[in-house]
């Protein structure tokens, strides 16, 4: 049967199909519908005690109205009882006998009575099935309908089976409410009350007849739970016009499940459902319930509001530091010893309580949509807030004007001045009272801990003031132990940050700062507007080094996590084993370790062991696991060990030579020999014993004068020649007699080839679902119903030997259409019912696993129960192995860097900051934990578009623990081609630009302490922050030193040189960033560390040579671009790379496509203000030190602009950057229209890259209009320096100059008119015309040429002023969209957008042109792409000509 052809549900026709077996005898693992069936799992009195306990149903009150059946059991009852549907009460059956027996297996010591269910081991495990609905009663005070007695009553064993089997049931046909756990938690607190009324045999108070629930009947639970609360999400879901429609705007899955946050929806929604509540969907929009909890609005502000903590410090640290800077001291204590100086330190508290005040106003701006009548008070805490935070400022600033009058003029500082210090600092002490309280609850986090866990209300007003309340972020600080780790860790990163800002960064300025205010007298060189004062120029100076020291944090982060994770990795052992001598040293002492590390560790110790016995044991493990001394044994073939472990051994190598990894020549040499023929020693593989044997006959003849004693013992000082004399001898003595018998035998063997059907997709399921009985494959059907609708369903299938087809296990009905938010998570979410166990791995399509390494599995799941730090893991973290490094210099690139992120840097977010996440790797989840707080994922449409690590957020924000373990790897594929790459980091940048606006992200950052806060930033949202921090950075240097050269500022500061060193810092710093040291910083001690440091050394020196600096430069462009205009716009989509092996030449005009407004356009800018630059600075003429200024963003400009090409194979083969152009420019005159496709037509293309601006709010409108008048700069800044202004410095140079551009748009106009009136049918009028305005515009330049001074240089120049003043025209031209779009303008900017994007080509193919023309240039590129690949022998010509595309 396929896959994608299902017959029809019960209600079609017949099909002709083969007739699937009966219901009842199809199962998944354990056949639990009959004990009597003869299958392996029933004979464990386990799986038979589990299954007989849900079959004392006894004398529970049967439903009135349904049948029931003698072999029917507690879910059974149940499923009658509420309605739920028959499949979801077979596989949550199966589901907790599965569990239940697994659990009782694993009990130490067993129970007495092994066929009976032990009642520990359901207590254990409704409490944590449970625990989430106990939190969440306890929350919002209320008792918890789970009524157990406290006596250990034989018969709660039954009802406890009920509560767990009752909340199973929900959860399983939940659907897309998965994602709400605590509207999980409502919908079983009212079905366990009416369960307690039905056990307790409670009467209708209206009937008077046995209590019945409310719900039932066929579907009932679906259709009258369910279905109510997903159709609202649906509403919702399909107001946000597929995600477009801002987030404020409709309620996404958060918003739902935070509803049930509050008592009110007790008494709105009540039970059974109220559906005239205006909760539902059915409610009109206004007057239907709106954002819960957060309201997630775009904005830059964002980053500030939800790390308020962080911008203070770093805010009050520069003002502080300029203070004392300014004194201009040799050290900054000797400033500090002055009373002024001290005195105007005070000010840090004015402007703290100032930025409180922001924070308020910011919290109340984007948050008042959330204040309704029901919450009124949250309005008044805003406003309260608010007007603190103004009686503060207000405060601070009349008590530090106080001193100042009161010190006046004298030189000293009196008495009563003093005393007016002392007063303001007694107010400080009563502004830093919270802080203090922080403080203390930091130091004694289990206090923080009890307190926020707790569900008093007198906690509850005392924090009121604070925090709102909500259910999640509580209880999230980390043992003693763990806060000194990170603390010390931080402490060091701030001093060393603080330090080099204040050495490098600000003290170096303040100098320069001075002289440039007191420049007097400047002879500018345009119109200035305010001739009085410098502080534009000043203003200018400082920004980029302001934006460095917000940003270089980040620097020196990865330096000391670099250095922390390389230390952790060498105490852990890691890279000990690196080439062949240390594998012989190490080689006999496997055996002993692998039995020891793929052990259990309870069965190492026995239970009938004494204490002392135990406790030599326990100092064994240690030393194991630690590597002291040499506990590990020798293995000889005379022990069980060596034999267990030549299997595992062989199957180890067998696998490597299947997967490709060895050949089989390296297979014979590495393989365990068995053992036979009776020799005395193991027989060690022939890579170890090389040529010992030789050794030994060679040292027997060289000791041949001495005693066979000495000469053995000699030889036995070698361990790998003692077992080759052994083996050879004992193997000569065993063959010799056998010799003279040998016979000569024929061994042949045969293979299949097996043929595909026309269906390869779905014929490779079944073909691996024929090989792996196991495996089990889950999907979603639709099944349609013609004018009833559409049906879906989870369905699980497994293909059957005995039948030799694939049939269905269950087949659960969901509410509607699976896909509401994100695709994954969906997917995700509708599997996880269907699978079993303790614990969930979550595998990437893009991922692998080795045998050998699967062999640790056991090892990986025991970690759950360790304790780190205070609590157990929900995450084990997985390392990786990137194996598609080989393929080209790019691979290479992606797999180093994210070999160190995904090894070094998760070690240090789990060890010591404690914050490491999920990230879409193999990690392994505490299913149980995980399945009633909302699942693996996190699925709201668009705002969780990085789905994988909102399941960390949500982790540590609900208490849970994740942590990180490198003993044990997975294979992962990574994209290997740059359009591939830049796609990807696209979508992951994106993603975080989502994440700033998320408030997951917020509350970690008010939720936890001050140093996770820190860590929590600069490894999630940080780092594309600071990404785009440094690429504003060199804005602002270049723009700013345009300005003072254009003004002439930086001619008359000409002979102030004290800038330079902080200058250079800056520099420095942004070139370090800009070529990716501080990415690349990690990945060399990662390689140091795992190969050594000469090998990690020139690994990093060659990719050098292979221009890695210009791809992190070129991938610093993407992350930067995406982030920033998913915070201003939005726009974040899933992005499909295809992760295949990519490396086929890519047209220019499908690259344009990709890096026009990303790269190639930013790229030209900055090119265009170095020009500039060049031209009109004082200090271009001295070359050195322009170069040593500009050589960075040089670097920078060309990398953005030549990198696709770089990295493009054959990108510099002359004919096809022929083609490529002929290509470009047929792309770009190919109308368009509403069918035609973005790589087919220039105007399609256009269109859909400015959809983000559709989409927008009004302050993202407004900003992008004001980033686009810095184009207009160019005009203002050169039209003074031409010949023809003659010095002029009045306003009207600059309007008179507006007339050229009205000039080019008209002549520009009359053209296109012509072109469509006469150029079909009267092309003579059109060459005319074309004549008339060459001849008008020669003329004119003629007679400016002669008359007015113009320069033939000035032509160049106004070239350069006049083409960013049109870009910048349609750039706002594009903003203002909805109201030119209906005008004759609209042609004009669409047509002049399109010249624009043909110039924007010319120039970034010129130099493309000019290397694919030189000789010599395509060879040395194909060298440097697929040099490991030419290294391995592949034919390069082969992979990159294959195809028609080339």
């Amino acid at each position: 049967m396929n896959l994608r052809q299902r017959p029809v549900a019960a209600r079609g026709g017949a099909t002709n199909l083969p007739r699937p077996p009966p219901l009842n005898s199809v199962f998944n693992i354990i056949p639990v519908h009959d004990l009597f069936t003869d299958h392996p799992s029933l004979r464990y009195p386990e799986v038979r005690a589990a299954a007989a306990a849900l079959r004392t149903v006894g004398d529970l009150p049967k439903h009135q109205f349904m049948r029931w059946e003698p072999e029917m059991d507690l879910l059974d009852w149940l499923r009658l009882l509420f309605g739920f549907q028959l499949d979801n009460a077979r596989n949550q059956r199966e589901h907790l006998v599965l569990h239940l027996a697994n659990s009782q297996m694993r009990l130490e010591p067993p129970p007495v009575i092994v066929d009976a269910l032990d009642a520990g081991v359901l207590r254990r495990f409704r409490r944590k099935l449970l625990h989430n609905y106990s939190a969440w009663c306890s929350f919002l005070g209320l008792k918890s309908n789970v009524l157990l007695s406290r006596r250990r009553d034989p018969t709660d064993l039954r009802r406890e089976l009920l509560y767990v089997s009752l909340y199973l049931l929900v959860w399983g046909e939940a659907g897309n409410l998965r994602f709400t756990p605590e509207c999980l938690c409502y919908i079983y607190h009212f079905m366990a009350k009416e369960l307690n009324h039905v056990i307790d045999e409670h009467g209708d108070p209206d009937t008077g007849r046995p209590y019945m629930p409310t719900v039932s009947g066929e579907l009932g639970f679906l259709k009258s739970v369910i279905m109510p609360i997903y159709n609202t999400i649906k509403v919702e879901v399909d107001s946000s016009r597929n995600g477009k429609a801002p987030h404020s705007a409709w309620r996404n899955y958060d918003d739902i499940n935070e509803y049930f946050w509050s008592r009110r929806c007790l008494k709105r929604l009540g039970w059974p459902l109220n559906f005239e509540c205006n909760f539902f969907g059915t409610t009109p929009k206004e007057k239907r319930v709106g954002k819960t909890g957060f309201v997630e609005q775009r904005s830059f502000w964002n980053v500030y509001k939800s790390f308020d903590r962080l911008w203070v410090m770093l805010i009050l640290f520069f003002q502080a530091a300029i203070i004392v800077a300014w004194e201009g001291t040799t050290y900054p204590w000797e400033a500090l010893e002055k009373r002024d100086v001290q005195v105007k330190m005070l000010t840090v508290f004015i402007t703290w309580s100032a930025l409180r005040f922001l924070q308020s106003v910011l919290d109340a701006g984007t948050q008042y949509s959330l204040v309704t009548r029901e919450t009124r008070w949250l309005g008044v805490r805003m406003a309260l807030k608010s007007m603190a935070a103004i009686m503060w400022t207000v405060l601070f600033s009349v008590f530090y004007g106080m001193i100042w009058i009161e010190k006046g003029s004298r030189p000293i500082w009196s008495d009563a001045a003093n005393q007016r210090i002392y007063t303001f600092l007694k107010v400080v002490l009563f502004f830093l009272i919270p802080e203090l309280l922080a403080l203390v609850l930091f130091v004694v986090p289990w206090l923080r801990n009890v307190i926020e866990e707790s569900d008093w209300k007198i906690v509850y007003l005392l924090t009121w003031w604070f925090h709102t309340r909500i259910f999640v972020g509580r209880g999230v600080r980390q043992a003693l132990i763990d806060n000194v780790k990170y603390t010390v860790f931080w402490v060091a990163v701030l001093a060393s940050k603080f330090s080099f800002s204040y050495l490098f960064q600000i003290e170096p300025l303040v100098a320069p700062t001075k002289a440039l205010l007191n420049l007097k007298n400047i002879r500018y060189k345009w119109h200035e507007f305010f001739n009085n004062t410098n502080r534009v120029a000043v203003v200018l100076l400082w920004v980029p080094v302001v934006l460095v020291y917000l940003m270089d944090l980040q620097i020196w982060y990865s330096i000391f996590s670099a250095f922390y994770g390389a230390a952790i990795g060498l105490f852990s052992h890691l890279g000990e084993i690196r080439n062949v001598t240390q594998l012989r040293l190490r080689f006999q002492f496997f055996a002993s370790a692998m039995q020891f590390n793929l052990m259990p560790e309870e069965k190492l110790l026995s239970q009938q062991a004494t204490l002392l016995k135990k406790l030599r044991d326990a100092i064994h493990r240690l030393k194991l696991r630690y590597g002291l001394g040499q506990p590990f044994n020798k293995i000889e073939s005379s022990q069980v060990d060596a034999t267990r472990f030549a299997l595992i051994w062989n199957e180890i190598m067998i696998t490597f030579r299947e997967e490709d990894i060895i050949s089989d020549r390296e297979l014979e040499l590495l393989k365990l020999p068995p053992n036979c023929w009776n020799i005395r020693v193991i027989r060690w593989p022939c890579s170890l014993l090389c040529n010992e044997l030789l050794l030994a006959v060679s040292q027997a003849k060289e000791l041949e004068n001495e005693s066979d004693w000495s000469l053995w013992l000699k030889i036995c000082k070698n361990e790998y020649r003692r077992c080759a004399v052994i083996e050879a001898y004992d193997s000569v003595k065993y063959l010799f007699p056998k010799v003279l018998k040998a016979e000569k035998e024929e061994y042949s063997i045969m293979t299949n080839i097996f043929g595909a059907d026309k269906n390869p997709r779905a014929d490779e399921i079944l073909y691996l679902m024929q090989n792996n009985e196991a495996l089990r494959v889950a999907y979603v059907d639709e099944v349609s119903l013609g004018r009833e609708g559409t049906e879906y369903y989870s369905v699980l299938v497994k293909y059957d030997q005995q039948l030799q087809s694939e049939v269905e296990i269950y087949r659960i009905r969901l509410p509607g259409p699976l896909k509401l938010g994100e695709g994954k998570p969906e997917n995700q979410n509708h599997a996880i019912i269907f699978t079993r166990g303790d614990a969930v791995q979550t595998i990437d399509m893009n991922q692998d696993n080795y045998f050998e390494e699967a062999l640790k599995m056991r090892n990986l799941l025991e970690e759950f129960n360790a304790y780190y730090g205070i609590k157990k893991p929900t995450i084990l973290g997985v390392r990786e192995n990137i194996f598609t490094g080989s393929v080209s210099s790019l691979a290479w690139f992606m797999s180093a860097q994210d070999t160190s992120f995904v090894t070094l840097g998760q070690r240090v977010l789990a060890n010591p900051l404690k914050v490491r996440m999920h990230y879409g790797h193999p990690d392994v989840f505490d299913r149980f934990w995980f399945l009633g707080r909302g699942g693996v994922s996190k699925a709201s449409r668009v705002i969780n578009i990085s789905e994988d690590i909102f399941a960390g957020f949500n982790c540590t924000l609900r208490g849970g623990n994740v942590t990180h373990h490198e003993y044990i790897q997975v294979g992962k594929g990574r994209d290997v081609g740059l359009n591939q790459i830049s796609m990807f980091e696209a979508k992951v940048a994106s993603g975080n630009g989502e994440q700033v606006l998320s408030r997951d992200v917020y509350r970690l950052g008010h939720r936890l302490d001050f140093f996770r806060m820190l860590s929590v930033f600069y490894t999630t949202i940080g780092f594309y922050f600071n990404s785009m921090v440094i690429v504003l950075m060199v804005y602002a240097f270049l723009w700013g030193r345009l300005y003072m050269a254009l003004s002439g500022i930086e001619h008359a500061a000409l002979k102030n040189a004290t800038n330079n060193k902080a200058l250079g810092a800056v520099l420095n710093q942004q070139f370090a960033i800009q070529v990716g040291i501080f990415t690349a910083l990690p990945m060399i001690f990662e390689n140091s560390l795992e190969h050594g440091f000469l090998p990690a050394l020139w690994d990093f020196l060659t990719m050098q040579l292979q221009l890695a600096s210009l791809f992190y430069t070129f991938s610093l462009g993407t992350r930067t671009h995406f982030f920033g205009r998913t915070i201003l716009h939005g726009g974040a989509k899933y992005r499909a790379t295809g992760r295949g092996f990519v490396v086929a030449h890519k047209s220019f005009a499908e690259n344009y496509r990709l890096y026009a407004r990303s790269h190639f356009a930013k790229g030209i800018e900055l090119g265009i203000i170095l020009i500039v630059y060049a031209a009109h600075s004082p200090l271009a003429r001295d070359t050195f030190v322009y170069i040593a200024m500009t050589i960075s963003s040089w670097f920078l400009v060309v990398s953005w602009i030549m990198s696709p090409f770089v990295f493009n194979p054959s990108g510099f083969d002359w004919l096809k950057t022929v083609y490529d152009f002929e290509d470009f420019i047929n792309w770009i005159w190919y109308p368009g229209g509403p069918f035609k496709k973005a790589e087919h037509s220039w105007e399609t293309w256009w269109y859909e890259e400015q959809d983000h601006l559709k989409t927008t709010g009004i302050w993202g409108k407004l900003l992008e209009i004001i980033l686009n008048l810095r184009f207009f700069f160019f005009q203002y800044g050169i039209v003074y320096q031409l010949g023809i202004a003659g010095g002029n410095n009045s306003i009207a140079v600059y309007l008179l100059s507006w007339i050229v551009m009205v000039v080019i748009v008209a002549i520009y106009i009359i053209m296109a008119y012509a072109r469509d009136k006469f150029a079909t049918k009267e092309h003579l009028y059109y060459r005319l015309v074309q004549l008339l305005v060459i001849v008008i515009t020669v003329l004119v330049l003629f007679l400016l040429l002669e008359f007015a001074h113009l320069k033939f240089i000035d032509l160049l120049s106004s070239f350069l002023a006049f083409v960013p003043t049109g870009w910048g025209m349609i750039s706002i031209a594009l903003v203002l969209r909805p109201f030119l779009q209906t005008t004759k303008v609209w042609e004009t900017v669409v047509s002049l957008a399109r010249l624009y994007d043909l110039l924007f080509g010319v120039i970034v193919m010129a130099p493309m042109a000019i290397v694919s023309w030189l000789p010599g240039f395509q060879s040395m590129q194909t060298r440097i792409l697929f040099n490991e690949a030419f290294s391995r022998g592949l034919q390069i010509s082969r992979i990159v000509s294959g195809k028609k595309s080339v």
